[in-house]
């Protein structure tokens, strides 16, 4: 996993996972990936936070900043999302969250 990438890059790629376990009569074209990222992250985000927010790994990332090291916290949030069914990678999915900001996720 590339922790370097930008969001747009992860929106893109998340995007794409979404379109590939959706069963649409016509294929979502690549260049509305980042907005469906974009909307499944909206209609998913209290269901993500009541399952990330509370956690002592999201707790220890708000209490120390985001200058952890990060493969630590991605991993961490990932594990928590591999318990829950989101029909994406949960690895992209962490990478995507510690990117947009724990505390901004979190608030």
């Amino acid at each position: 996993m590339d922790y370097h990438k930008d969001l747009d890059i992860l929106y893109f790629e998340l995007g794409e996972q979404i379109a590939a376990s959706q069963d649409n009569a016509f294929p979502i074209p690549p260049q509305r990936y980042k907005k469906l990222a974009q909307e499944w992250l909206e209609e998913n985000q209290t269901r993500l936070q009541e399952a990330l927010c509370g956690s002592p790994i999201v707790q220890h990332v708000k209490e120390n900043g985001q200058n952890l090291d990060s493969a630590n916290v991605v991993a961490g949030i990932a594990d928590l999302l591999a318990g829950m069914y989101v029909g994406i990678s949960p690895f992209s999915l962490a990478i995507l969250i510690f990117k947009l900001g724990v505390n901004k996720f979190c608030p």
